[in-house]
């Protein structure tokens, strides 16, 4: 009878109306603890924003970085690519005996002027370099002053070189092209494809010749920016040098010198012999890039004193990378039979 009296009891209590002012005070209560006040607001705005600032500096410092990098990279790779270029250009280099006479030519100009003769089997050059072209018969447009140019007559064998895209080209025919004669004396020929002329079918070998200048201009992208680069031009096959092309930018500085042995410290000499032009069997070739953003990081001192030296100032301290490497003339031989 208690326990009957009890259920009812709670069920009336269930049952009994609430007033509105009730339900709403009950609302009230439930909710005012879930509220913000302007101070704690103003806190968490502050705490919000130094998060998001210390994460915007660590992308930017990271960006910077992954710049650099990428920065050094490039320096790396157009080091390697120039490297890469210019050893096979001079092992390849030609010389042939009217060239090599001019080794031991005192009269300044000599070489100049046997560079600028129509090109023969006798006056091939192979490698020289010219630290004052002076009257040369190419303009130069725009040289970096003190700096050396580069002058190479080389050879390409064929059939390996000697691809369709290649004519009309100079050709060295060896030996060379007669009607009656079958041990004619070598010759230089502009072959307009690659099926040799009839004349020259007792020819036992055939070599792409040519002839190119290189020198350091003092822009690469518009006059007066800076940024050196490494041009060449390349005598075509009507006896015109063409255009000056880009081979590679962000070259600071370059020489070029007979290769002298090791000095006492163990490192390769730059020669004496960089006044004048000069013909030599071994080059030593050292060039200096650089890159395109500052680096207050990068240290100057790892540089040679010559890569020291050549720094420019206008470019501020951005990434530089020195090469230096020395490379064989091997003068393949023009005028002996194989």
């Amino acid at each position: 009878m208690s326990a009957m009296r009890m259920v009812s009891d709670i069920t009336i209590a269930h049952d009994a109306p609430v007033s509105h002012d009730n339900r709403s005070n009950a609302f009230n209560s439930r909710h005012a603890s879930k509220g913000l006040s302007l101070v704690e607001l103003l806190i968490a705005l502050a705490l919000s924003a130094i998060i998001i600032a210390s994460t915007m500096r660590g992308i930017l410092l990271l960006s910077a970085q992954v710049n650099l990098s990428a920065d050094r990279v490039e320096i790396i790779e157009r080091a390697r690519h120039s490297s890469v270029y210019l050893s096979d250009l001079v092992t390849r280099s030609a010389l042939s005996k009217e060239g090599a006479k001019t080794e031991g030519a005192k009269k300044e100009g000599a070489k100049i002027g046997l560079l600028c003769d129509t090109p023969s089997a006798e006056n091939s050059v192979g490698v020289v370099v010219l630290s004052e072209p002076g009257t040369l018969c190419i303009a130069l447009s725009d040289r970096r002053t003190n700096t050396p140019v580069l002058w190479v007559d080389a050879l390409e064998e064929c059939p390996v070189h000697c691809e369709p895209s290649s004519w009309p080209a100079y050709v060295w025919v060896q030996p060379g092209c007669h009607p009656v004669f079958t041990q004619p004396a070598a010759e230089l020929r502009v072959f307009s494809e690659a099926k040799p002329p009839a004349e020259c079918t007792g020819t036992k070998r055939y070599a792409l010749w040519s002839r190119s200048i290189l020198y350091l201009r003092d822009y690469a992208w518009r006059r007066g920016d800076g940024i050196g680069a490494l041009m060449i031009h390349r005598l075509g096959a009507d006896g015109v040098f063409s255009r000056a092309e880009m081979l590679v930018w962000g070259l600071e500085s370059w020489a070029i010198s007979e290769y002298t042995g090791e000095n006492e410290a163990g490192n390769q000499k730059i020669g004496s012999k960089q006044t004048g032009n000069s013909q030599a069997n071994s080059w030593q070739l050292r060039l200096l890039f650089h890159g395109e953003l500052n680096d207050t990081l990068f240290d100057t001192s790892a540089l040679s004193i010559w890569a020291q030296s050549q720094r420019r100032s206008s470019l501020g301290n951005v990434t530089r990378e020195e090469v230096s490497f020395r490379v064989a003339a091997m003068h393949v031989p023009m005028i002996e039979s194989l």
